[in-house]
């Protein structure tokens, strides 16, 4: 299923269209001029995607024809996902200013499949105590499911889990670097049949 937005005056979107589709399909519709529009891709155990389109600039007495390819990511529950650029100072759990940018774009995930649940899962470095690093990821797992309650996602469709040290991706770490890389942070869906109040 595809579903067509217009974008208004506001940047609010407007559902123009509905259509079904299946892999080789192709769809007509009359755009306007200077106008922003949204396709969104949908389909059964799937994650939706999108993809935006103009007419503003374009040469309104010709027709033209725009090949939109919307790649639609299998579902797959319990696989761990790692969430880019979604780390933390040593000893911290604090969202550092350049998460912002991924964890809006996993809000908007979140937002587009409202089907689903998720676990944010944090790991920490090969520092500290076992007890204190499991403390610490939990805490910071806790961070960015904070974040994503205070940008409209439903606790009821959120968990989290602290692995502490007990995934490190580099060990012994042999610099600030792969200890970086070990304080991580992912998600995994863990259900498709979240049904939204």
């Amino acid at each position: 299923i595809a579903i067509l937005f217009k974008k208004d005056l506001e940047g609010d979107l407007i559902p123009i269209d509905t259509f079904r589709t299946d892999q080789s399909a192709s769809y007509n519709f009359q755009l306007e001029n200077e106008t922003d529009y949204k396709v969104l891709g949908n389909a059964p155990e799937y994650l939706a995607n999108e993809v935006d389109l103009t007419t503003r600039g374009m040469d309104e007495s010709k027709d033209f024809e725009v090949d939109i390819n919307i790649e639609l990511e299998r579902i797959i529950i319990e696989k761990s996902i790692t969430l880019n650029n979604i780390y933390y100072d040593f000893d911290k759990y604090d969202l550092r200013d350049e998460s912002i940018t991924e964890l809006d774009r996993l809000t908007q995930l979140l937002n587009q499949n409202d089907n689903i649940t998720i676990q944010i899962g944090s790991h920490t470095d090969s520092n500290g105590s076992e007890p204190y690093n499991k403390t610490l990821s939990e805490n910071r797992a806790k961070s960015v499911v904070t974040f994503l309650i205070e940008n409209g996602i439903t606790s009821q469709r959120l968990n989290w889990f602290g692995f502490g040290e007990s995934e490190l991706l580099f060990y012994p770490e042999k610099n600030d670097e792969e200890e970086q890389l070990n304080r991580r942070t992912e998600f995994r869906i863990l259900s498709i049949d979240y049904i939204p109040e």
